[in-house]
């Protein structure tokens, strides 16, 4: 297995050993790479929320008790935005590759497409908006999945040559 690892993503593919009946078959797993963990970003909250309602309570004993549901509110706002940016970096994409079909599965939104290796290219799309990476596509007659939508342009150009490298080496 080779795990490439750069600031934002990991993309770890694995091949399947030359022995079995079917061919070789390889796995790419592509994810982004998280810089907090969970239990870090909780307690990184957690001293956000107890140092705002230190503050807010020193204010509510003095008499003026506005800024108490004020940082209620502050703090639920706060932890909503924080569960979306913990949410997102969990995002993954299984791309899976044998003689007999190329699969893609997204574990985050229980998306699954198949292709026919032969049938199946590798193409760049258009950016979805100005500034941002282009898209990475799978197509084959008609259909089209993108893959690694997370990444960033230097990542979706590794994968690109990745796939088109699998891709070449499973049809030859």
């Amino acid at each position: 297995m080779r795990c490439l690892e750069k600031s934002l993503a990991v993309i770890q593919v694995s091949k399947s050993s030359p022995e079995s009946d079917a061919g070789p078959s390889w796995r790419i797993h592509v994810s982004p790479n998280r810089s907090m963990e969970r239990s870090v970003a909780l307690r990184v909250f957690t001293a956000i929320s107890v140092m705002c309602l230190a503050v807010a309570g020193f204010f509510a004993l003095q008499g003026l008790w506005v800024p108490l549901p004020l940082a209620g509110a502050e703090l639920t706002a706060l932890g909503y935005c924080w569960w979306l940016v913990l949410r997102s970096g969990e995002r993954q994409q299984i791309i899976e590759l044998d003689a007999g079909q190329v699969q893609v599965t997204g574990e985050m939104d229980n998306f699954r497409a198949s292709f026919n290796p032969h049938w199946v290219r590798v193409e760049r799309g258009a950016a979805a908006a100005r500034g941002h990476p282009r898209r990475l596509w799978l197509t084959s007659h008609g259909n089209r999945v993108e893959v690694g939508s997370f990444l960033t342009e230097d990542e979706r150009n590794e994968l690109q040559g990745q796939l088109t490298a699998t891709l070449g080496a499973l049809r030859s």
